[in-house]
């Protein structure tokens, strides 16, 4: 498990969304299309058949433990479906997480932590994890073999950060700190009557529980301190998981951690 807080705080975590519509050939000229809205929508296509293309459009990212003020799914199709009239039904959907590196750069080489030992990190991809991990891969095994790479000391996880970069670092250092803060101060969702499918985070005496109520109406307790560095998750009612808006861990509704950096699953606790 890595603490260390000089990589996490150069980078940002993020959730991005997708989806899939098939569209006939002759309904969507293919081509790759990216906005510079905030937040932004990019469009591509894929084959699906002899007849149609997957049309993918993706992006609406958000913090990671915020919620969006709209569901981005439907964002995502309202978008597209205004400029292209032609789409058929939602075929697919999904999300996942990018980490948004502070400076812009990819984080790949030695741990700062441990330099002296054979220790290395490939990170902050900001969803170019195709080309981001290829670099990343080249410049690892360069300095394992002991040879030089002029790409080692541009993403180098132990460089100087850029002045115009330390405002992005600075606003994740108070995320940090508001998420311990959190942790000591009193919880003010004190609702228990939860609906099916549906979590928050309660106080019960001095402890902070993650309570998420099954489809069935079942109530399940877990300690709501991410096991990585103890900041406090947030319920994720989009994609029913509880998020850590620190660094990114990711757990299902049931406590089980399905993204990293944390490596343990939320403390089940007596209810």
């Amino acid at each position: 498990m890595n603490h260390n807080l000089a990589v996490h705080a150069r980078q940002i975590p993020y959730r991005s969304y997708a989806i899939g519509l098939l569209a006939p050939r002759q309904a969507f000229h293919r081509a790759d299309y990216w906005d510079t809205d905030q937040p932004y929508q990019y469009i591509r296509a894929e084959d699906w058949d002899d007849d149609h293309y997957l049309v993918i459009v993706g992006g609406r990212d958000h913090k990671t433990g915020t919620q969006p003020s709209e569901d981005p799914y439907v964002a995502l199709e309202n978008y597209v479906r205004k400029r292209w009239t032609g789409l058929g039904e939602v075929k697919l959907r999904w999300n996942g997480q990018v980490m948004e590196p502070a400076d812009g750069l990819y984080i790949h080489g030695r741990d700062p932590l441990v330099p002296e030992r054979n220790r290395y990190i490939i990170t902050g991809d900001s969803g170019q994890g195709m080309t981001g991990g290829t670099i990343g891969g080249q410049i690892v095994a360069d300095l394992i073999l002991g040879r030089h790479n002029r790409w080692a000391a541009v993403y180098d996880p132990a460089r100087p950060p850029p002045v115009k970069s330390l405002t992005d670092i600075a606003e994740e250092g108070l995320t940090t700190t508001k998420s311990y803060a959190e942790v000591v101060l009193p919880q003010f969702t004190l609702n228990y009557d939860l609906r099916p499918n549906s979590g928050a985070v309660v106080q019960k005496g001095v402890h902070k529980v993650a309570l998420y109520k099954d489809q069935s109406g079942k109530d399940h307790a877990y300690s709501a301190l991410c096991p990585h560095l103890g900041c406090l998750v947030h319920w994720n009612d989009i994609e029913k998981t509880w998020d850590c808006p620190c660094h990114g861990s990711h757990f299902d509704a049931f406590g089980v951690c399905i993204n990293g950096p944390a490596k343990a699953d939320l403390k089940v606790l007596d209810w």
